[in-house]
C-alpha cells in the first residue's frame, strides 16, 4: 500500500500552542495580576497548569481575553461578563446591550476615594486601587477613574492644596516602587524618557503615565526633573532611548535660538504632554504635542 509523504495530521494529534502568563500579557495588555483576579475571583478563563503549578494558556484562550476587554471597554462591570460570554457561545451572532445596571459604580468609587484622601486615610485609598487594578484594565483606570479624581485633586484651596501634598507623595512612592520592581531599564535596554519640562517639578499625570507603562510592560526611564534643556543630549548619549515624552503645567517661555537647535538636533522622537500641552499645539517646535496623558497610545505603538 502506498503512503503519502505528505500526510496531514488532525486536529487531535496536532500539538497544542501553549503561552506563559507572560507573553499572554504582552499581547493583551492585561497585567499579570488582573488575569489571576479573572481566573480565581469569576471565573473568567481557566489556563492550564504544568507540573509545577504554572500557567499554560490555549490560543482559545487569548481569544476570549480579547473579548472580555471588549465587554469592560464598552461599560460591563466584571462580575457581568462571564454571562454575557457564557450567552455567546451558545447564541452565535447575538449582540447584546448594555444596561445602566451592568455599569461599574465609577461615580462612587471616584467619590469614596475623594472621601479617604480629603481625611488622610492613605492606606484605606492605596488598598482600594490595589482592588481595582486587580480587576480592571489599566486603561479603563485612565478613563474612569483617574480624570475625575485629578479634577477633584486640582481644585483651589487650602484644604485642597494638603490633599495634593499627600496624594504627591503617594503616588511618587508607589510609581518609584512599580518602576523598580516591574520596569527596571538596563544599560542598553531601549525605554522611554518621562520628565517635566526644565523648571518645571513632577508632575502626577507623570506618574501616571509610567505606571500605565509598568502595567503595560514597557521599559521607562523617570526623572523628578531637568535642570537644563541640554540635559537631553547629555541622556540620549547614555541611553538607548526610544522616545522623549516631557510634561508641563504651564506655558512655557519663548525659547532661544541655541535651544531650537539643541531640540532639533536631538535623534529621539519628541512629544509633549500635560495640562497646558494645548498652549503650544501650534508652535514650531519639533515635538508633537499629546493634550491628554491618557492618550498616549504612541509608546504602546512604537
Amino acid at each position: 500500500m502506498h503512503t503519502s509523504g505528505n500526510q496531514s495530521t488532525s486536529p487531535e494529534t496536532q500539538e497544542k500552542r501553549l503561552f506563559p502568563i507572560r507573553l499572554i500579557a504582552e499581547q493583551t495588555g492585561i497585567n499579570p495580576v488582573t488575569l489571576r483576579a479573572w481566573e480565581r475571583r469569576y471565573g473568567l478563563i481557566q489556563p492550564e497548569r504544568t507540573a509545577k503549578g504554572h500557567r499554560m494558556y490555549r490560543e482559545d484562550d487569548l481569544r476570549r481575553i480579547f473579548r472580555i476587554k471588549e465587554w469592560l471597554e464598552r461599560g460591563v462591570a466584571v462580575s457581568q461578563v462571564k454571562a454575557l460570554l457564557d450567552n455567546q457561545t451558545t447564541s452565535s451572532g447575538t449582540d447584546f446591550a448594555v444596561t445602566d445596571t451592568e455599569m461599574p459604580e465609577w461615580s462612587g468609587l471616584v467619590s469614596q476615594s475623594a472621601d479617604w484622601l480629603s481625611q488622610g486615610l492613605i492606606t484605606r485609598f492605596d488598598q482600594q486601587l490595589n482592588q481595582l487594578t486587580a480587576i480592571y484594565p489599566v486603561q479603563m483606570l485612565n478613563q474612569f477613574f483617574w480624570p475625575p479624581l485629578l479634577d477633584f485633586i486640582y481644585r483651589a484651596g487650602e484644604y485642597q492644596q494638603l490633599i495634593r501634598i499627600q496624594f504627591y507623595a503617594w503616588l511618587r512612592n508607589r510609581t518609584g516602587i512599580r518602576l523598580s520592581h516591574r520596569n527596571m531599564p538596563s544599560a542598553t535596554r531601549p525605554v522611554w524618557l518621562l520628565a517635566p519640562v526644565p523648571g518645571q517639578t513632577m508632575d502626577p499625570e507623570l506618574c501616571l503615565t509610567a505606571l500605565t507603562c509598568a502595567d503595560l510592560n514597557i521599559p521607562v526611564l523617570m526623572l523628578d526633573s531637568l535642570p537644563e534643556w541640554s540635559f537631553l543630549h547629555l541622556l540620549e548619549e547614555q541611553k538607548n532611548l526610544t522616545g522623549i515624552v516631557l510634561f508641563t503645567r504651564e506655558k512655557l517661555p519663548e525659547f532661544s535660538k541655541s535651544e531650537h537647535q539643541m531640540l532639533n538636533s536631538l535623534k529621539s522622537p519628541l512629544y509633549l504632554s500635560g495640562a497646558a500641552c494645548v498652549l503650544h499645539q501650534g508652535d514650531s517646535m519639533p515635538w508633537q504635542a499629546c493634550t491628554s496623558w491618557s492618550e498616549l497610545n504612541f509608546i504602546s505603538q512604537e
